[in-house]
């Protein structure tokens, strides 16, 4: 459309956006929607590569004197052409995807560009992760959608809960649920999350079909038996008048597949010359060897060798708490540390500050909560407190003491129950619900093995995988714990002895794989470089299934004193989740 035209019977509003920032008279004029807005070809060409374009030899508007902008909207416009002027985009909540969305047709330079993924990347949180991602994934901004869909992966277990989900399209609904890599807890979450999102898309007068809703059930729902449960899941889904009892949902759902990371806190590599354990290691499963992906000198700026701190895994958030680098003196880690793997770049960050000082002890999260126990205090007082870190609101409550007391207790968390074992071979399992321990006795354990690992083995709630240590063998013990009303019992299921062919020092259940990190025993004695430590030589890999040694591998990682499986997330994500794809005929 020619300007004459557009500016008929319309009374244009005159800007002049570079008047403060460029002294020269203008020499082209913009029409958007009202306004005419005057400016100078060289910054539109500097800052955009579609008015480059437009301005190179050969293009009919090289040689207007103005033209009509039909390509983006007006109010979008005056903050991007501003912009041009003054270096900054004026970017809020409201205006940064209609913003973005011009910018990105507009191809606005790097620096300009950068500013709008930069503030949509401040707004990957609870209300508008999914906005964001599924915004970036209908404009191909890579880099952003694929933090943005790491966090929401990542972060399943309380965003189920979140206005932002219940808002998600029956479209988006099957892309999110479905995807691999969705962090689960507990398989019945996404059995409630769906039914949760179907009320509220009844309340908005949404009409979802049961084909449908069966469709979503078989894409996102782990089954045992898809052929045989799949029909009665999706009714219970659709089922508003009968509530389902969680025990039989339970009964019918499958295992779901895992995929996981191994990282190794307070560890050292061969090639890091260092006095003290500062790195952050990601391990490769098949080859045992380990690449450094972080530092620990943000808790601690020069770590030693026996640092007694506990670990433990939440979703792909890493907590630490407790623990020193000078052992025996009063140089204590007083604060809770978080470290985000959701991210791809994280660094530690302080989430509150311990109620006590404490070293080797265990801390185990479930939901969100951090719960402490055992080691010991200043002094080496032994601590048999259980003390609860709310990670919301940041405070403390003493909740009743351990039965026993332990030094770095052999400890896991499964379902809504934290268990250890002590050095009898007594199950002791708190139940948080109803806020009480109970102590079992699986028999058939010989005492001179000590419990040094202990694993929910994700097999079925109950069904817990405990390393016990002896003086030539490792016995990798699969224990059953079961509960039926306020009756518990507690049985060894399989036993299987292992060989050790090195000092046990560490261990960790990956992808239904458990690797065992085996060492030396150093002769200080002897003549020689000091070693402040005994050095890992090998990992071996136990499969749980088959119950055999698949696989034993030297390593590159001379120490490390926590190993943690956190769930596995992409580096990255290819955009056009929600496209449809093109007919064999080439329509879509």
């Amino acid at each position: 459309m020619d300007c004459a035209e557009s500016q008929e019977n319309i009374d244009l509003v005159t800007l002049t956006p570079g008047e403060k920032f460029h002294p020269d008279p203008t020499d082209f004029t913009l029409i958007v929607d009202e306004y005419e807005i005057r400016v100078h070809k060289e910054i539109l060409k500097s800052s955009s590569d579609y008015f480059k374009a437009m301005f190179s030899s050969g293009m009919q508007e090289n040689e207007k004197a103005s033209i009509c902008l039909k390509l983006v909207d007006s109010e979008a416009f005056l903050v991007i052409v501003q912009g041009f002027y003054s270096g900054v985009l004026d970017l809020n909540e409201n205006n940064v995807f209609e913003i973005t969305e011009a910018a990105h047709l507009l191809l606005l330079n790097s620096t300009l560009f950068s500013q709008c993924s930069d503030f949509l990347r401040l707004m990957i949180n609870d209300e508008s992760c999914f906005d964001v991602m599924y915004f970036c994934d209908s404009i191909n901004l890579a880099d952003v959608y694929t933090d943005a869909r790491r966090y929401c992966l990542a972060s399943f277990s309380h965003l189920r809960h979140s206005q932002s989900f219940l808002k998600l399209t029956q479209e988006q609904m099957f892309d999110y649920l479905s995807d691999k890599h969705l962090v689960v807890n507990e398989e019945i979450q996404v059995f409630e999350a769906i039914k949760k999102w179907l009320m509220k898309c009844k309340t908005t007068k949404q009409e979802i079909s049961v084909e449908v809703v069966r469709k979503l059930v078989a894409s996102s729902v782990c089954l045992a038996d898809t052929y045989r449960d799949l029909d009665l899941v999706t009714n219970m889904i659709l089922n508003e008048t009968e509530q389902c009892k969680i025990e039989e949902v339970v009964d019918v759902l499958g295992r779901r597949e895992r995929h996981e990371d191994v990282f190794l806190f307070w560890s050292l590599l061969n090639t890091t010359t260092a006095d003290g354990l500062v790195d952050i290691v990601r391990l490769s499963q098949d080859s045992g060897q380990g690449v450094k992906v972080g530092s620990m000198t943000d808790v601690v700026e020069s770590p030693g060798y026996d640092l007694g701190s506990a670990f433990c895994v939440q979703e792909c958030c890493v907590y630490l708490s407790g623990g020193g680098p000078s052992f025996g003196k009063v140089n204590w880690i007083r604060q809770l540390y978080k470290y985000d793997l959701s991210k791809q770049v994280s660094q530690w960050q302080s989430i509150g500050e311990l109620y006590e000082t404490r070293r080797h002890h265990a801390m185990m999260a479930v939901g969100s909560k951090l719960y402490i126990f055992g080691g010991f205090g200043k002094f080496r007082l032994k601590n048999l407190k259980l003390d609860c870190f709310d990670i919301i609101s940041g405070t403390w409550e003493a909740l009743p003491v351990a039965p026993t007391h332990e030094i770095k207790p052999a400890a896991t968390a499964d379902q809504h129950r934290i268990y250890y074992m002590d050095r009898a071979h007594n199950v002791h399992c708190f139940d948080i619900a109803i806020r009480q321990w109970s102590t079992l006795t699986p028999s058939g354990l010989s005492c001179v093995h000590l419990p040094v690992a202990i694993f929910a083995s994700q097999q079925k709630p109950g069904v817990l995988l405990a390393v016990l240590d002896g003086p030539e063998m490792l016995h990798v013990v699969s224990v059953c714990v079961k509960t039926d009303g306020t009756k518990q019992e507690c049985e060894v299921q399989h036993k299987t002895e292992l060989e050790k062919t090195g000092k046990y020092e560490g261990s960790v259940m990956a992808n239904h794989k458990l690797l065992i990190f085996e060492g030396s025993d150093v002769d200080r004695t002897k003549s020689g470089e000091f070693v402040d430590f005994d050095p890992i030589t090998q990992v071996v890999t136990f499969c749980t299934e088959s119950k055999t040694v698949v696989g034993t591998s030297e390593t590159n990682i001379k120490k490390a004193l926590a190993v943690m499986s956190v769930p596995y997330l992409p580096p990255a994500f290819p955009t056009g989740s929600l496209r449809p794809e093109p007919s064999p005929h080439g329509k879509i």
